[in-house]
């Protein structure tokens, strides 16, 4: 039993190998402890460890598995027991117990802040202080007054609790009651809470106890500076063997999808996904559906964690529901939800550890998304990845569209081309000429086609713009937008030294990261072009 977690060493009745990693388990699992029969070398007076529910646990010469220390990593994964098989035998060596509860990192001295924590109990409260009076509070992460912070060296010393909304009030005791003030000498010693990752806090034979709640979890929280820059943290961890094929976020909540999608194994197990950026509606609802590359095993979660107020802090967790290879989740969109761009994390982890940003075993997946006012229709465009290989139309055009609309895209080619497939965000969507969709998101189009070396298919001049073919030009967070009485093929963007920056193949340009300045927009239509000068104004 780990003296610091509560938990046991679990089963080695797993096939050996280097994949057959030892997790801990909450139940206490039997082994049998054996002395090897070696009297010389390096296992003399070493020990097998081999749990009782493995066949001969209790004969060396039958090779039982056992636990044994992994050459390749510093993981302890099962393998035979022999004595030719050194990384299965292990010293017992008696030491003193000098593990502390610690879930905070403490900060030096009053004052001093290193590091600040939401302090939740088990019903989900927050410590929090008013006035001098300490209190049980809905959790707030905009309200300062719920920030705490630890100061002190030692359990053996005691440690201070203080505010760091009132950075020299600490928390003490007197007359057996909770008291809240400056200069109070009150040291508490933390104690491992009964319920996994809580702990209380005793001062003599006093528990710190508030509105009858005495356990406390730290969640810790980032620096005002580091929550103006949204600044997010990167777990550490280990590349589990179940990964993601396929994240979708969808649903009428959803304004503009995103679609993950992936045939092998990530290198790492950190995955910022910037292809595409979802848009949801505030105070509305929108789906994630998730399928992995295997049957859900070994404890395995998926949990998405989401930052409605962009400061870089995951408020909020949604555990998917989880069913052979398949997962999802409704979602609603907090009406207090900041409209600006912000992160979700979609977490899939075998190792107990459930918060943002804790260590992984297996991947965690970062999606960029915005938070929009409700829209009641939805838009659909058009576009082809190359204007002289062929056409793309609609069989309605329209500037918007009813939620939930059908619509029919229609590519055809130009001379010896040939049409490849619909794509939609570098998706592929359909390998259908004539793609019929319902518009219940932002849908943007491109169809794809091969190669056209035929010149005389096409004109080798694009005429300007007719007068009746109007388009309008739309700058705005980060983003140029055309918009167009007919088809948009093209979109270009110049500085006035002629100098290309920015190109699409539809009737968006991304500007983000471009300086503020005067530039030129070519928009190249159906029935011809028109450039447009702008101003960026950064």
């Amino acid at each position: 039993k780990n003296t610091a977690s509560g938990r046991y060493i679990g089963s080695c009745d797993l096939a050996p190998s280097s994949d057959s990693k030892i997790y801990t388990s909450a139940e206490p699992v039997e082994y049998y402890v054996g002395k090897t029969a070696a009297t010389s070398g390096e296992i003399a007076n070493c020990y097998w460890f081999s749990s009782t529910d493995c066949a001969s646990y209790n004969s060396e010469n039958a090779g039982p598995r056992a636990l044994n220390k992994d050459g390749a990593s510093n993981y302890v994964i099962t393998w035979q027991a022999g004595t030719s098989r050194v990384g299965s035998y292990w010293k017992l060596i008696e030491t003193e117990d000098l593990y502390e509860i610690r879930f905070f990192d403490a900060s030096e001295a009053i004052g001093k802040i290193g590091a600040s924590y939401n302090m939740e109990t088990a019903n989900g409260k927050n410590l929090t202080i008013t006035d001098g009076n300490i209190s049980l509070a809905d959790p707030d992460s905009f309200d300062e007054n719920q920030e705490w912070y630890i100061v002190g060296t030692s359990n053996k010393d005691g440690w201070q609790i203080a505010s760091a909304s009132e950075p020299a009030t600490v928390i003490g005791i007197s007359d057996g009651k909770l008291v809240a003030g400056e200069g109070l000498g009150t040291r508490w010693k933390a104690n491992k809470g009964e319920v996994n990752g809580y702990t209380y806090f005793t001062s003599g034979n006093e528990t710190f106890k508030v509105d009858g709640d005495s356990l406390f979890r730290f969640i810790r929280l980032r620096s005002a500076y580091a929550r103006s820059l949204k600044v997010y943290n990167n777990p550490c961890g280990a590349v589990g063997s179940n990964y993601a094929n396929r994240i979708e976020i969808h649903g009428e909540g959803a304004v503009d999808n995103i679609v993950y999608e992936c045939n092998g194994k990530p290198a790492k197990w950190h995955v910022m996904y910037a292809m595409d950026k979802g848009v949801v509606v505030k105070g509305d609802k929108f789906n994630i559906d998730l399928t992995l590359s295997d049957n859900t095993t070994n404890g395995i979660t998926a949990i998405a964690h989401f930052d409605w107020n962009s400061d870089g802090i995951f408020e909020t967790a949604v555990p998917l529901t989880l069913n052979g290879t398949t997962g999802n989740a409704e979602v609603t969109v907090p009406d207090w939800a900041d409209e600006t761009q912000t992160r979700m994390r979609l977490r899939l982890n075998s190792n107990g550890l459930d918060l943002a940003e804790d260590e992984v075993y297996g991947f965690i997946y970062d999606f960029h998304i915005k938070v929009t006012t409700a829209q009641e229709n939805r838009t659909a465009t058009v576009a082809v990845n190359s204007w002289e290989r062929g056409t793309a139309t609609l069989s309605e055009k329209a500037g918007s569209y009813a939620y939930g609309t059908t619509l029919t895209a229609k590519a055809t080619a130009y001379g010896n081309a040939r049409f490849v497939c619909w794509r939609e965000e570098g998706v592929i969507v359909s390998t259908d000429a004539e793609y019929t969709f319902t518009v219940d998101h932002n849908a943007k189009l491109v169809a794809y086609f091969s190669p056209n070396t035929d010149e005389t298919s096409y004109p080798t001049e694009i005429a300007e713009v007719a007068e009746e073919c109007e388009i309008n030009i739309h700058v705005k967070n980060d983003r140029i937008v055309a918009q167009s009485t007919t088809d948009i093929i093209a979109m270009q963007l110049y500085t006035v030294d002629a100098a290309i920056v920015a190109q699409s193949n539809g009737n968006t340009l991304e500007i983000t990261g471009i300086k503020a300045g005067i530039y030129i927009v070519r928009v190249t239509t159906a029935c011809g072009y028109k450039n447009v000068k702008i101003f960026i104004n950064k």
